[in-house]
């Protein structure tokens, strides 16, 4: 029954541990970045993540093209 900003994850590193921490969140914030588009289903209509390659609605496949 907590609301979720009394709940988030945290990470507490060292002023030592810094430096490699601030890299190690840049990098998965440029991977994040580099996420294919999203993408609309030709058989429903459903807008799907582009991380999807399948429907979630009705399972049709992501087309080629994209």
């Amino acid at each position: 029954e907590l609301p979720p900003t009394e709940a988030w994850p945290e990470l507490w590193v060292t002023v030592r541990d810094f430096p490699a921490a601030q890299s190690l969140l840049d990098d998965f914030l440029q991977s994040s970045a580099d996420r294919p588009p999203d993408w609309v289903c030709p058989a429903c209509g459903e807008r799907i993540e582009g991380q999807f390659s399948q429907c979630w609605r009705c399972g049709g496949e992501r087309p080629q093209n994209l």
